[in-house]
């Protein structure tokens, strides 16, 4: 089901013409980092050339792609814990300008905006600026389950999905 959601989502990436499907939110393609204050929560690098970066996941390394290129492309998540109904900010940079990206957020019980319709969020697609940065802010659903959600980031000149993650706190409790 992970990789029909990944295939899903490449295809809605490369053939939508609409950067906001998904979020209703409008990606901020060229706005400033995050303040100060609110470190990312989860960084993960993968290379458009050569094996992963040292400290990277396994399988977030990306294969060459059709144009050598030294770039590295990272994720970045604002906050590592957001309780249901509460934003998240995701920052993804090194990418080429004005390429494709787009996401996917897996929750704990495996579920996705394919497996569950009720999702409205936490998903989508947009194009990077002229400085290779895409951000994208979403209210994390009401009915996602708590435990560890995992945010799949795909781009156009990417072979391998990039993984961050955040945590999402049982009802009633903060982070």
């Amino acid at each position: 089901m992970k990789r029909f959601a990944l295939v899903a989502l490449i295809a809605l990436a490369a053939c939508s013409g609409d950067p906001s499907v998904g979020d209703r939110a409008s990606p901020r393609a060229s706005s400033p980092p995050p303040a100060a204050a609110s470190s990312p929560a989860t960084a993960m690098e993968g290379r458009t050339g050569g094996s992963p970066s040292p400290g990277t996941a396994p399988g977030a390394g990306v294969a060459p792609s059709a144009q050598a290129s030294a770039s590295t492309v990272a994720a970045s998540l604002a906050r590592p814990c957001v309780p249901a109904g509460q934003t998240q900010t995701m920052t993804v940079t090194g990418l080429k300008p004005n390429e494709v990206t787009g996401y996917s957020t897996q929750y704990s019980d495996g579920s996705n905006e394919l497996t569950n319709k009720s999702y409205t969020s936490g998903f989508g697609n947009g194009v990077a600026g002229p400085n290779g940065r895409y951000e994208t802010t979403w209210v994390v659903p009401a009915a996602a389950p708590a435990g560890r959600a995992e945010v799949l980031v795909i781009w156009a000149s990417g072979t391998e999905p990039l993984r961050v993650s955040f945590m999402i706190p049982a009802g009633g409790q903060g982070c």
